[in-house]
């Protein structure tokens, strides 16, 4: 959630939303009962949160496992030491996803890094995910404009 959270700043242009499991309760009627108000507050310039995005464009480009809509998608993938734990965060403007493949006992691991990196487990998972609910979004990560004078 934490990752998930972080990654959002690029797409939000520098702001830092807080994630929130629970944004609205209705009764059946639908009246709003509660309605959660993210806590923000600005992490990064504009300009660095752009230059972010490009990165991340940049990585999912060329990478197996995405195969549709890589221009609207950024994303970076992690493997933790002895391969236990692999994750990606996939970025576009409406949508953040964070995979990860892991368990809690640290004695659980895959032998060969080919198994065990996030490229390998949690990307994937990513890959389903986005082509699913990332064609409704129909957003281009190129929307954000790049200032060089406040970089």
């Amino acid at each position: 959630m934490e990752m998930t959270g972080a990654y959002s700043t690029f797409a939000n242009n520098g702001t830092y939303y807080r994630p929130m499991f629970i944004t609205k309760v209705t009764d059946k009627a639908g009246r709003i009962l509660y309605q959660g108000i993210p806590k923000k507050g600005e992490a990064l310039r504009r300009n660095a949160a752009y230059v972010m995005l490009q990165m991340l464009k940049y990585n999912v480009r060329s990478a197996p496992g995405i195969k549709t809509l890589k221009s609207e998608v950024g994303g970076k993938t992690g493997t933790t030491n002895d391969y236990r734990d692999g994750w990606f965060m996939g970025v576009t403007p409406k949508l953040v996803v964070g995979t990860w493949v892991g368990g809690e006992d640290q004695w659980i691991r895959f032998l060969r890094i080919e198994d065990g990196q996030g490229s390998a487990m949690a990307r994937p998972f990513f890959s389903k995910v986005f082509e699913k609910n990332g064609k409704k979004q129909n957003t281009l990560i190129s929307i954000l404009k790049y200032d060089s004078k406040n970089l």
